[in-house]
């Protein structure tokens, strides 16, 4: 991506103001004089933007472009100047207005420009060498400790060829892998297309940002379109369950109950556990762990207030080459891919058991097109994304398991016309809750969500939220936090290693949608309703509240208008005041969502359901669909375990057909 002078001038002016330099008498290690750009940061955003598709690019370039023009001054109340003919007092005053503007789009392009700044600014290392900012804010980075010297990967190819096979699956995911093992293992040939790279055990080392771009979906930057929601999705072999923070919940059985009565499933209530059960055995599912501070706070302040709380179950195995408090540790870098093969995620399991069984996996395929001949699907049109050669996988069954961002535009690209594809969108919107504490957390250490509490899962009906905690790292801290100014954002992230932080995680009731646009790229709307928005305001007080009991130093509800309540500040129920009366529309925050669901929803309703109860999609013979995208609403829990169990499911009936 090429840029003007005036463009590139202007981002490293933008990037200089949110990390600025300031002069300290104290700053021993320089943490307060180093500015964005001695890191190269607007180099480095401009390289990772060049990743991207040609409109992202051309947008960017559009958003540098109206920061270099005097007509700049109109959106913020200023001189009629371009950014960078202006001040860094006037520049931060700029910021702040867009970032409280009455118009979305500019606090979009604040949210932006804050996010991938400061993403790269404390998530980046140079190969060899420690991010500086890291021993700042108590960061250690990866951990190099030694690897399984025995272990070896199991075979994955770029596909050079035509092929053909009895099932080919689109997506090696939490669906996709339990299916490709249960059909190999009958003795079936099976064909797996990953559109990610081939990732193992061996090519993880743990750097945020380099781990990001290699196993994320467009790289960790993917957000709804109107930009007001993270995505953290995975594009890379073993999907979802590669950087899933190892959370392997069942279904809830009222949720079971809902999909099998309210969406004519009755599988779901009809000797289903045993799904369950084959998943936890193969996956080493375990309630047995030690929790580290952030979730041991969360355990103690639940219990203290007499609500719900319990272990998460986890598909961890215990390490027999890493010490006891190695092994510990390192858990909580499983989310950037496990290096040291605790997790069990599909590459530790059924793409590898696939793979003994005779299954061939393909990595960097993207899939142009299910191929349907007179109302039968006969293959899959891929294009090897190295290359960018064409071929064709012709099948007696084709699977998708893309997940539920790509699933749906799969299907609506090869003519599947079913009015519902794509919508039913669920998200499990989620939200962090920040606190201070006088002792050492380093929550990067350990079990990465290992305390739930389901007190609040029952507000209306079968929904509400859970309370647990996510894993930390210090791009995705630099990420999260609120940006008021320069100081400010650089003495919060001082206090990462003494930060905990609970994360509310909201069933929400109504869906988004998505498509692909003409450049290929997704097209995500999602906005929470009017419920959603209640149980979003009643989470921030319960984790409020929760901090409380715990005697936090300071707890802050992150916002472009920061709120934050300190130990001595008596007047509590002001500050939750405060936080029911502020501006919660679109990029006036950032939502999470680590889990995508529903847009390809089983059912019996024919209006409402364009997947049969077997999985098997209605218009087209031969076609079934094996990944979230067939939950009928959203599961209330982390949906790994969910969507595997289902694909075991589907894998059964596809089995039955052939």
């Amino acid at each position: 991506m090429d840029l003007t002078q005036k463009q590139f001038s202007a981002l490293v002016s933008v990037c200089d103001t949110i990390i600025p330099a300031i002069i300290k008498e104290d700053d021993v290690d320089g943490y307060w004089k180093r500015k964005a750009s001695d890191l190269d940061i607007p180099n480095k955003i401009v390289a990772l933007i060049s990743t991207l598709s040609d409109s992202e690019q051309k947008e960017f370039k559009k958003l540098l472009s109206i920061l270099t023009v005097p007509v700049l001054g109109m959106t913020w109340g200023g001189p009629f100047k371009g950014v960078q003919d202006l001040q860094t007092n006037q520049i931060e005053k700029l910021l702040n207005r867009w970032a409280n503007s009455l118009s979305n789009d500019l606090r979009n392009a604040f949210s932006k420009l804050k996010k991938i700044c400061c993403l790269l600014y404390f998530g980046h290392s140079e190969n060899g060498t420690a991010n500086p900012n890291w021993q700042s804010i108590g960061y250690p980075g990866p951990l190099d400790y030694p690897t399984d010297s025995n272990y070896k990967p199991f075979h994955v190819s770029d596909l050079t060829q035509n092929k053909e096979a009895d099932v080919v699956i689109i997506g090696s995911g939490a669906g996709g892998s339990v299916v490709a093992d249960k059909l190999a293992s009958k003795g079936y040939s099976v064909i797996v297309l990953e559109k990610g790279g081939n990732f193992q055990r061996n090519d993880f080392n743990h750097k945020e940002i380099e781990m990001m771009e290699n196993l994320f979906e467009k790289k960790g930057l993917l957000t709804s379109t109107d930009g007001g929601t993270l995505f953290l999705a995975g594009n890379t072999l073993g999907g979802g369950t590669t950087i899933n923070w190892a959370a392997s919940l069942r279904t809830p059985d009222d949720v079971l109950e809902e999909w099998a009565k309210d969406h004519q499933n009755p599988h779901f209530t009809e000797n289903y556990a045993s799904y369950f059960e084959y998943i936890e055995k193969k996956c080493n599912v375990t309630k047995e762990c030690e929790h580290n501070q952030q979730n041991n706070l969360l355990s103690i302040a639940l219990s203290m207030n007499n609500y719900h709380v319990d272990v998460i179950p986890r598909n961890m195995k215990k390490s027999d080459f890493l010490s006891k408090n190695e092994a510990w540790k390192a858990e909580g870098y499983a989310s950037l891919g496990d290096k040291y093969g605790q997790k069990q995620g599909a590459n530790e399991t059924f793409l590898k058991s696939a793979v003994e069984n005779g299954a061939q996996i393909y990595t960097s395929c993207t899939v142009e097109k299910i191929k349907i001949e007179q109302g039968i699907a006969t293959g899959v049109e891929v294009k090897n994304s190295k290359t960018n050669e064409l071929f064709f996988i012709k099948a007696k069954i084709v699977v998708t398991a893309a997940g539920a961002l790509h699933t749906p535009c799969i299907l609506k690209k090869s003519g599947v016309k079913h009015a519902e594809i794509g919508n039913n969108l669920f998200i499990h919107p989620a939200y962090p809750v920040p606190a201070v504490y006088e002792h050492p957390i380093d929550a990067w250490y350990g079990p990465m969500m290992s305390t739930v509490s389901a007190e609040f899962s029952k507000l209306h009906k079968n929904y509400g939220f859970r309370i647990e905690t996510p894993p930390i790292h210090a791009g995705l801290m630099g990420v999260a936090n609120s940006w008021m100014n320069g100081q400010q954002f650089k003495d919060d992230m001082l206090k990462s290693s003494r930060t905990a932080v609970f994360l509310v995680i909201i069933r929400d009731i109504v869906g988004g949608k998505v498509s692909m646009n003409s450049e290929g790229n997704l097209d995500i709307q999602y906005k929470m309703g009017s419920q959603e928005l209640l149980f979003f305001k009643k989470a921030l007080h319960e984790t409020v509240k929760l901090h409380r009991l715990l005697e936090a130093e300071e707890i802050s509800v992150l916002h472009n208008n920061l709120l934050r309540i300190k130990k001595n500040d008596l007047d509590i129920d002001k500050f939750l005041n405060k936080i029911s009366s502020h501006k919660w529309q679109t990029n006036y925050f950032t939502l999470f969502s680590a889990h995508q669901m529903g847009t390809c929803r089983m059912g019996g309703n024919d209006k409402k359901h364009p997947v049969n109860p077997s999985g098997a999609v209605k218009e087209v013979k031969n076609l079934y669909v094996a990944d979230g995208s067939l939950f009928p609403s959203a599961s209330g829990v982390n949906p790994m375990l969910s969507i595997q169990a289902l694909a075991a499911y589907v894998a059964d009936r596809i089995i039955d057909n052939l």
